[in-house]
């Protein structure tokens, strides 16, 4: 990276060449067990619901701390090469959409190729607790994935941010706030534990597959721009108190 303002986009390149790799290996590496595991299932027994739907958790919460180191790992490097915070801001949320989109479809097609697998071997897939009701629906699935890894990683950044321009005990108060988004997107699609405790609670969805993408799309467009504009007035150096 030159000594020397960049536009937005060349930001985002750079950002996405220098995480996408390990994003990548982790997503493989997670989805390399799982082939195994559906191997050694499907060898002892028939299984009973999707091996894949049980490691869909823990992703999300990875990337909502990798949004919240974010801030102070990265803002006082690119500033020092003559980046300024404004571009900076919308070249991350260029990069995290990006990333988050190629996630979703690496999500999508694991889920498609696992009811294949389970269709070929007269297995039932029943799905619970997801925007989608099958696992063939591929859009859907993408739908989903890219709006919860978009809203943890952008939660996460909002936290991240937080810790650096407010006092540490201001910041730990707004924690619940800050990470509302992301339990309202999730509660909208049906998804993860929000969506859980809404089918316990009034057992439908709350409204039409893709309504509830265009709710959630409204959601990460305000938190998006709430986190740029934090994002270029934050102090360069974190407060220690």
């Amino acid at each position: 990276m030159h000594n020397r303002p960049q536009t937005s986009l060349a930001l985002a390149r750079h950002m996405f060449s220098l995480y996408i790799s390990y994003f990548l290996v982790v997503w493989l590496l997670l989805y390399a067990g799982v082939v195994v595991a559906i191997v050694v299932v499907g060898s002892l027994t028939v299984p009973k619901l999707s091996i894949l739907d049980l490691t869909t958790m823990p992703p999300r919460y990875w990337l909502l701390g990798v949004g919240a180191v974010f801030p102070s790992a990265m803002l006082r490097v690119y500033i020092a090469h003559g980046v300024t915070r404004a571009r900076l801001a919308r070249g991350a949320s260029t990069a995290a959409l990006v990333v988050g989109s190629l996630l979703a479809l690496i999500m999508a097609a694991a889920f498609a190729t696992e009811h294949l697998i389970y269709r070929g071997n007269g297995w039932d897939l029943p799905v619970r607790g997801h925007l989608f009701e099958s696992a063939s629906s591929f859009g859907l699935v993408f739908g989903e994935f890219a709006v919860v890894y978009l809203v943890h990683f952008l939660a996460g950044w909002t936290i991240g941010l937080l810790f650096l321009r407010m006092d540490r005990m201001s910041a730990i108060l707004l924690l619940v706030p800050a990470y509302l988004p992301a339990v309202l997107a999730e509660w909208v699609l049906g998804a993860g534990w929000p969506g859980l405790v809404w089918d316990g609670v009034f057992g439908e969805r709350i409204s039409a597959p893709w309504i509830a993408l265009v709710a959630c799309c409204v959601v990460i467009a305000g938190q998006t721009v709430l986190n740029e504009r934090m994002t270029a007035t934050v102090p360069v150096a974190a407060k220690s108190n």
